[in-house]
């Protein structure tokens, strides 16, 4: 999977794309997050 950067959210904004997010409020479910990405 390829980083997500700020650059490529405008890309997908101009080129009117959706994508999804995830939102991880505490470091032990971002680390679960990344761990299964």
């Amino acid at each position: 999977m390829k980083p997500t950067t700020i650059a490529l959210l405008q890309k997908c904004k101009q080129e009117k794309k959706r994508f999804a997010t995830i939102t991880a409020y505490d470091h032990s479910f971002a680390k679960l997050f990344a761990d299964e990405a």
